[in-house]
């Protein structure tokens, strides 16, 4: 039954991420070759061990593994963390390109098992592929792009409807009547 992570407990296992990432990649026997990319799978599952390979520009794998590091120990630390909440791993892929880190988990701890008839299968497996979704991408979120504002539209004029002024009304005055010249009578 899973539980709820708590604040501290994803901070710890951040921590120990981080600290795994930087056990692998600043180790003298990693940062000595030249790479595109590597692959380092930890197996926890009865013995200890880890195996893994570096990939040249030309697609070449090579054999290597970090020199003296506590990578075991910590992914050891790291599963115990997630077991906290979730079925514990048997074994862990981390890949690294560029500025990719992507670290994957295999419960049952036969995904990345190899034996002498499986060696170039198992390679190719290992080999970083960035459309893989079976696994979890650990690197810094890169932010979306923004998106440009809409054009701002002129504002809208308000219209008020003047009222017109009123027709003036013209009185014809009537003109005043003609005085008429009474004629006098004639006698």
């Amino acid at each position: 039954m899973a539980t709820k992570k708590t604040k501290n407990e994803f901070a710890r296992a951040d921590e120990l991420v981080l600290n795994l990432g930087k056990a692998i990649l600043e180790d003298a026997n990693i940062k000595s070759r030249e790479w595109a990319s590597l692959a380092l799978v930890v197996q926890l599952d009865g013995g200890r061990n880890m195996f893994g390979y570096v990939f040249g520009h030309d697609g070449s794998a090579e054999a290597e593994v970090p020199e003296e590091s506590n990578v075991i120990d910590l992914a050891g630390q790291l599963r115990d963390e997630m077991a906290k909440t979730d079925e514990p791993w048997k074994a862990m892929l981390f890949q690294a390109s560029g500025d990719l880190l992507r670290l994957s988990f295999d419960h049952h701890g036969s995904e990345w098992a190899m034996n002498a008839d499986n060696i170039e299968e198992v390679i190719e497996k290992l080999r970083l592929d960035a459309d893989d979704d079976d696994s979890e991408d650990v690197s810094a979120p890169v932010a979306a792009p923004k998106k440009k504002p809409a054009p701002k539209k002129p504002a809208a004029k308000k219209v008020v409807a003047k009222k017109k002024p009123s027709a003036k009304k013209v009185v014809a005055k009537k003109k005043p009547a003609a005085k008429k010249k009474v004629a006098p009578k004639k006698k």
